[in-house]
């Protein structure tokens, strides 16, 4: 797929706003996140995201927002929505 001209990991940083608001789509592919802490930090900049539906990623669901949450490990419709977004 060519990620790495796009993808860039950048590791713990102390201000990740910087980050965010460069950001075009977020993807969580955690199953087991207690509470996804930077999937509603990237909604406050904005930011569309595609997430496992998981009983913590579901808590943020609202018609709207941009949040497209799909089966787990169903990396067929993971990708399709980052590419649809």
């Amino acid at each position: 797929m060519n990620l790495e001209s796009n993808v860039h990991y950048v590791g713990f940083c102390n201000n990740p706003y910087l980050y965010f608001s460069h950001a075009g789509l977020f993807l969580q592919t955690s199953q087991r996140e207690t509470f996804s802490m930077t999937m509603l930090e990237s909604r406050a900049y904005g930011i569309p995201s595609v997430a496992y539906s998981v009983p913590t990623s579901d808590l943020l669901k609202e018609n709207g927002c941009g949040t497209v949450r799909i089966r787990p490990n169903d990396v067929d419709s993971a990708v399709i929505n980052v590419y649809d977004i």
